[in-house]
């Protein structure tokens, strides 16, 4: 699903409503697992960077992200009182402005810390998804959110790209 496939609910009059109860499935973790595999998919973009390389852009279900965005904003209260000071993306203001703040810090503490790389790039592989899931089990407030973030973290990532044929792999 792409944003483009929700524009015609703008249109009609209960659709809104109609939409919350689909989202609903997924936040709840409850669809079946055919369902949870089609919207777990991504599609690869890939961008040429300045030095001749590529990066991949990874895009998410437009109805994933629409469930994801919507539980982080109710939940955003609880995630910054489970994970600050160490969470700098997720319902934070100026997030990467504290990070930054932080960084500077730890440099002027200590003459001999030396930052080599700040890049976001490959965050989603590089997370440790059991720690993830043990932290939000033992997060009364958040545990709700285990089922939908299963779906998602629970097994392999999967990535569809297409190339220059038009062909989806």
């Amino acid at each position: 699903m792409r944003t483009e496939h929700l524009k015609p609910l703008l249109k009609a009059p209960d659709s809104m409503e109609v939409l919350g109860d689909v989202a609903s499935s997924p936040a709840r973790g409850d669809v079946p697992p055919a369902v949870a595999e089609a919207v777990s998919l991504a599609r690869l973009t890939a961008l040429r960077k300045g030095n001749g390389k590529v990066r991949g852009i990874a895009t998410g279900d437009t109805l994933r992200r629409l469930v994801a965005r919507t539980l982080a904003q109710q939940h955003g209260t609880a995630f910054n009182q489970a994970y600050a000071p160490f969470q700098f993306a997720l319902s934070t203001r100026a997030g990467t402005d504290a990070l930054a703040f932080a960084l500077r810090t730890a440099t002027d503490d200590d003459p001999d810390t030396v930052i080599l790389s700040l890049d976001g790039m490959g965050a989603y592989d590089h997370i440790k998804r059991n720690a993830m899931m043990r932290k939000l089990h033992s997060t009364p407030s958040l545990r709700g959110l285990l089922p939908f973030v299963r779906m998602f973290y629970g097994g392999p990532s999967r990535y569809v790209w297409t190339d220059d044929h038009g062909v989806p792999h």
